[in-house]
């Protein structure tokens, strides 16, 4: 896997599912879904878990709603990118920057100290 997190396509989708992380946006559950069902790694119940957050997300959206009700269908290119959303953005990024207690001084991260552990550093 790209991620190194996971070795097979299958412990990925189950991480997925079973960390509610699972708002999927390609095609990547539908390609292996089935894998997953038949390795056992995940069961039923967990796309349906899947499934249920998904439509609540769709449905708060407004998706369901006729396309005139629908906000988000009502903006254009013109409202992309914009001075104010520019704005917005980097004062956010400043706000969520987290300074850490440098404890035992592990800080900065040396790759070498984190060779076979289970990370998402390649």
């Amino acid at each position: 896997m790209i991620h190194h997190y996971t070795s097979t396509v299958e412990d990925t989708v189950a991480v997925v599912l079973h960390t509610d992380t699972d708002l999927n946006c390609s095609d990547f559950y539908l390609k292996h879904r089935k894998e997953s069902l038949d390795n056992k790694t995940i069961v039923e119940k967990d796309i349906d878990r899947a499934l249920e957050h998904t439509f609540n997300v769709l449905i708060r959206f407004g998706w369901f709603d006729s396309p005139e009700q629908q906000f988000y269908r009502q903006l254009t290119k013109a409202d992309v990118d914009t001075p104010e959303s520019r704005k917005l953005s980097l004062e956010s990024a400043q706000d969520s920057i987290i300074l850490l207690k440098n404890v035992n001084r592990s800080l900065p991260l040396h790759i070498d100290q984190l060779k076979n552990k289970k990370n998402c550093i390649d």
